[in-house]
């Protein structure tokens, strides 16, 4: 009974945070650029080792959804074929029980990523405020958020795959401009849901949530941008050398003599390691720069309501 009572109070501490005007950063005074927010960032993973934790949980997360996926559509006829079939039509109900597949094991990744990313972005709240920064704390927080980080991340998770999926479709009719249409609606979607994690974290109910997160993104749609950018671009290079990485594999894997599920697996190997840096490394740094930002904002507002 104690130590619920304790995880109330520590949340209701920390709920309130949105109230308070949190301290002044190290900035202050002038125009952060988004590399500073980005060092900052880095140093608070430095000092609170458990955002590495974190991190290394959800690739764990991600990595095992990948593969049980794989190892339940393997029993697809087609996945029995040669590679060759990869560049030939599949049964339609052969695609309803992969699309099933992937989108089950996107909700089943979703719910640790989300909550791990919440105690990520609430270790910042808590340090920013003067509090301890611990796993127990910081799980704590984000537990009491876990079916609206679930389900936002379960969204942006579906998005994300099912916009790789056709970035890596062999369709011989896509056009450039289609093609710059999707990339574009993507990157707004990803930028509109940038202060999803620290409002979804912060705010006492969804309404709430949206109000802050408009709010947000009015006053540092800027900022915000840059840093999704950034944060975009460097993913893209992580890409390129997986590709390369893939390309290698394929070049000493004779994949023409393998079924398509065991090319799969092998192929899992560079997506793994290139997987591994983005979110070991640089989404952490994304996701608490936009907490820092986001603490900064609210900053603001309470400095103008004052």
């Amino acid at each position: 009974m104690t130590a619920n009572n304790n995880v109330l109070s520590l949340y209701s501490a920390i709920s309130k945070l949105s109230e308070q005007v949190p301290p002044k950063p190290e900035t202050a005074g002038k125009s952060p650029s988004i590399w500073s927010y980005g060092r900052g960032a880095l140093r608070l993973a430095m000092q609170e080792k458990e955002i590495f934790l974190f991190a290394a949980l959800q690739w764990l997360s991600i990595v095992v959804a990948f593969l049980v996926c794989i190892e339940v559509i393997k029993y697809i006829p087609e996945f029995q074929k040669g590679y060759e079939f990869i560049e030939g039509e599949s049964h339609w109900i052969s695609n309803a029980i992969i699309l099933t597949a992937i989108f089950l094991s996107i909700a089943a990744a979703a719910l640790p990523v989300g909550v791990l990313t919440g105690a990520m972005a609430a270790s910042h709240f808590l340090r920013r405020h003067g509090r301890d920064s611990t796993i127990s704390s910081c799980m704590a927080v984000s537990a009491k958020r876990v079916w609206r980080l679930w389900v936002f991340h379960t969204v942006d998770g579906a998005v994300t795959v099912f916009r790789v999926l056709d970035r890596l479709s062999k369709k011989e009719n896509k056009s450039v401009s289609a093609t710059a249409i999707k990339e574009a609606s993507y990157f707004a979607w990803k930028v509109a849901c940038a202060s999803a994690v620290p409002t979804l974290l912060l705010a006492k109910d969804l309404s709430e949530a949206v109000r802050s997160s408009t709010a947000f993104m009015r006053e540092d749609l800027l900022r915000i941008t840059a840093l999704r950018a950034a944060y975009s671009g460097a993913c893209w290079v992580v890409a390129f050398i997986t590709a390369g990485l893939v390309m290698v594999v394929r070049g000493t894997f004779p994949v023409s003599t393998y079924s398509l599920y065991e090319v799969f697996l092998v192929m899992s190997m560079p997506f793994a390691a290139g997987l591994a840096f983005v979110m070991l490394f640089l989404r952490p740094i994304y996701v608490l720069s936009l907490c820092d930002l986001y603490s900064n904002f609210i900053a603001t507002q309470k400095e103008k309501t004052s």
